[in-house]
């Protein structure tokens, strides 16, 4: 059985100068080494309630327990806030993040996209919607938020990489949580919501009560390609060529978790 170790901010910061010790600037894992069984890849989590958390599991701890059920390596999962755990993986303080876009690097805070980051196969699609309320009609183009107050949680970006893809005539409200958004938009203060479907989704499922906007499904803002993306090494190139060589099997078994096991 492979060791995989789940830990929080607190403990990680506890680790940190062994860990240190082990990844550096020029040379994350030892040259030449061949023999996985001994090999620690330590990956910085973006942790998000109910679908990727220490504490609050979700369909996504569900998925890399699949796939790193059999692997030969040591892997150390660093849950931290998203904002935290982008600055330990570019700090070189981790071999691997997750969850990535690897369709964009703006998940990490840079723009440019060079050569130094490898990533796995996609292990899942999420999609940026716009939800209105059920007693409003739905958003079908883009264009018909000209002139609308949107509200977004931190999840969907925010920032350029949500307002290059709305009308600028259209007003972005931020909110904490999903929940804040949904909020704000009973209370009349934003006339959208947009939101990634796995987040809207698994806040339903959590809470059978919830209000519940709808979208036009064939209308997305992004379409984020989740995957784990890591430094460009040997060893993290055989550790990823493992991971998809797993999730690949996963997916022809129809063992995926759901939704994943129905994309």
């Amino acid at each position: 059985m492979p060791k995989i170790f789940h830990l929080t901010v607190m403990t990680a910061a506890l680790l940190l100068m062994s860990a240190q010790s082990n990844i550096h600037s020029e040379n994350i894992l030892p040259n030449g080494q061949t023999d996985h069984k001994n090999t620690e890849i330590d990956i910085a989590a973006s942790m998000v309630p109910n679908i990727f958390h220490p504490e609050k599991r979700g369909i996504y701890n569900d998925l890399v327990d699949l796939i790193f059920e059999d692997t030969p390596y040591t892997v150390n999962i660093d849950y931290q806030p998203v904002r935290r755990a982008q600055q330990t993986f570019l700090r070189k303080r981790a071999h691997c993040f997750f969850v990535s876009d690897k369709s964009s690097q703006a998940d990490l805070g840079i723009e440019n996209t060079g050569d130094d980051f490898i990533y796995s196969d996609t292990l899942n699609e999420a999609h940026i919607r716009i939800y209105t309320l059920a007693s409003n009609p739905q958003i079908s183009s883009i264009k018909d938020l000209e002139g609308k107050t949107i509200v977004a949680d931190p999840g969907t970006g925010l920032g350029n990489a949500l307002r290059d893809k709305i009308p600028t005539s259209a007003t972005i409200v931020p909110s904490k949580t999903i929940e804040n958004s949904i909020e704000l938009l009973m209370l009349s203060r934003a006339d959208a919501l947009v939101a990634y479907d796995l987040d809207m989704n698994i806040h339903q499922n959590f809470n059978a009560n919830a209000l519940k906007p709808h979208t036009d499904l064939t209308l997305s803002l992004h379409t984020s390609y989740d995957s784990i993306s890591c430094w460009d090494t040997p060893e993290t190139q055989a550790f990823l060529n493992h991971v998809n060589h797993r999730f690949r099997a996963l997916k022809q078994q129809g063992t995926l978790p759901l939704p994943l096991n129905a994309r």
